[in-house]
């Protein structure tokens, strides 16, 4: 049974979400010639996550760039993904000045990837591994992110939900529970 009484810690996969609003969307730019279409994108995403969500905290999670801990271990991690566009890498700093507008703290670790962090946040949180093994006491948290991986960060007890981005930018699909795969 779902505890409406909860608040809400949003966090944004910021990666994913700006990822999706590029393909997703087609390009815009703005007098200047600069694309926008990802940033337009998370803007819209970030507004309607806030109208319908109307949480009480929000982050934002975004990789770091440059290697991570796996490509230590796997020299060959991620070594078949084909580069992003550079119009898409060139939105980035744009998304961070509109996060930071919104005085929507960022959260970054260099060596860790965005899923690490989200899920070292909402763990915390939840304290499912925490130093302390405590709770934040009557927060939820909200994962609101692209990828599939981080549906794993869904626990029993309803402390974390995971809004999955359907096809688009408009829907979500909310995971509140484990159901297996």
């Amino acid at each position: 049974m779902k505890n409406e009484n909860l608040k809400k810690l949003v966090i944004i996969d910021g990666n994913a979400i700006v990822h999706r609003a590029y393909h997703a969307l087609p390009p815009m730019r703005v007098k200047d010639g600069t694309i926008v279409n990802a940033v337009y994108g998370f803007a819209s995403m970030l507004l309607k996550i806030i109208n319908d969500v109307k949480p009480e905290y929000l982050a934002v999670s975004f990789d770091v760039a440059g290697g991570t801990f796996r490509d230590e271990i796997f020299t060959d991690y991620k070594a078949t993904r084909v580069k992003a566009d550079q119009d898409l890498y060139d939105q980035f700093p744009l998304v961070y000045d509109l996060v930071n507008a919104f005085n929507i703290p960022i959260f970054t670790k260099e060596g860790f990837e965005a899923d690490d962090v989200i899920g070292t946040l909402a763990f915390d949180v939840a304290g499912i591994r925490n130093t302390k093994g405590t709770k934040l006491r009557n927060v939820k948290s909200i994962i609101v992110t692209g990828d599939k991986d981080l549906l794993q960060l869904v626990d029993d007890e309803e402390n974390i939900e995971i809004f999955l981005l359907k096809k688009g930018m408009s829907e979500f699909e909310s995971c509140d529970e484990k159901t297996g795969f």
